[in-house]
């Protein structure tokens, strides 16, 4: 072992004299600090040798008992094993659990009122995956308008006045009264929803688990906040990121879709709409006419180069413009462009002249008196 160490020189009696066992013991060489690593673990509190040998190597002594010997396989083991007991216990009780879950629930069609969805909610809330929240945000904005009109043609409610004239509290109002909703229906269906507590109790299980929304989920989850008005911009700034990260695989209609609702709650930084901006523009053969349409009138609006988009997707919407575009769309056209009345094409003019003109003017006398104006 000495030989192996270096240290048979200054471990041997016979050396020649005092200063040659000095120089050959002044430190320890090479192969012994080498030795010492490959025997015990390095101890930085001391010089890796004052406790050696290693604790299960020494005899036995009236200090220490098998049973306290290792406490990794002691009192420490039965903890780690009663941990792991207890998680597969939870992960059991959750498998069993399942079929109480909020989309057995969805699924039933038996929730009828906002407060039907909100109780199956809370009753489910550790089990609510992204896919079931959706649903639920889908379906209960339309009861909480059945549940108004309701109130409202009983006599319980009396309809709301329409407070504000923002252009996108309009366009709000104006898309649910072609579904049959008259604004103050509408309004009173935002009260009874907006102002409960379950609504709220949903809200913040969304912000929890906003992360956990995938590129199925994330665009109908905006979308349907866009379509009840919940113009909430910190929660629209908080999904931003997982929008960006979905974009490259939604459909080009989803992109159009989340395009409308940022810029109408008036929410999204410059890398968002740049990232709008060219996925739109890589996906424009694969877009309907009224995709198109709705993407210009949004980016019309858009905070980041509204005019550069509208110029580049031009050419597409152009020739459509005389092939039986509906009113509201060729009105909406007509706003996105006239803000930049000195760079409209001349091909934006004459599509619009041939459409009001043709048939006799049949387009203009389907117009309502403000589409007309705006047109004109």
């Amino acid at each position: 072992l000495l030989e192996q160490c270096g240290l048979l020189n200054a471990a041997s009696p016979s050396s020649s004299s005092t200063a040659d066992a000095r120089a050959t013991t002044r430190g320890p060489s090479e192969a012994h600090r080498n030795f010492r690593s490959r025997a015990r673990p390095s101890n930085p509190s001391n010089d890796g040798w004052s406790d050696w040998p290693p604790r299960d190597e020494q005899g036995p002594s009236s200090s220490s008992s098998p049973s306290s010997a290792s406490p990794v396989f002691g009192r420490e083991g039965r903890r780690l094993r009663q941990q792991q007991e207890q998680q597969r216990a939870r992960e059991e009780k959750a498998r069993t659990a399942m079929e109480s879950c909020l989309g057995v629930a969805l699924r039933s069609g038996g929730l009828v009122v906002p407060e039907d969805y909100f109780e199956a909610f809370l009753e489910n809330k550790e089990l609510a995956t992204p896919r079931e929240l959706t649903q639920l945000l889908e379906e209960v904005w339309p009861a909480a308008l059945e549940q108004a009109r309701e109130k409202v043609e009983s006599g319980e409610l009396a309809a709301s006045a329409v407070a504000g004239s923002k252009a996108r509290q309009r366009s709000f109002l104006e898309r649910w009264e072609n579904e049959g909703y008259s604004p103050g229906i509408v309004v009173q269906a935002q009260k009874l929803l907006f102002n409960t507590n379950g609504f709220m109790q949903v809200l913040k299980d969304v912000v929890w688990k906003m992360d956990l929304f995938g590129e199925g989920e994330l665009p109908r989850l905006l979308n349907s906040f866009h379509a009840m008005m919940w113009s909430d911009r910190e929660l629209f700034r908080l999904a931003q990121g997982q929008v960006i990260n979905h974009l490259p695989s939604l459909p080009p209609a989803d992109v159009s879709d989340l395009v409308v609702s940022y810029v109408e709650v008036q929410c999204g930084g410059r890398v968002l709409f740049e990232e709008f901006s060219r996925r739109s523009l890589q996906a424009l053969p694969q877009l309907s006419t009224s995709d198109l349409v709705k993407l210009a009138s949004a980016f019309s609006r858009a905070p980041h180069k509204p005019k550069a988009f509208l110029m580049e997707v031009g050419p597409e919407i152009f020739p459509h413009l005389n092939n039986g575009l509906p009113a509201a769309e060729l009105t909406a056209l007509a706003e996105a462009y006239s803000r930049w009345p000195r760079h409209i094409p001349a091909a934006f003019i004459f599509g619009m002249a041939d459409a009001l003109i043709e048939d006799e003017g049949r387009l203009a006398g389907e117009m309502t008196g403000a589409q007309l104006i705006t047109v004109l």
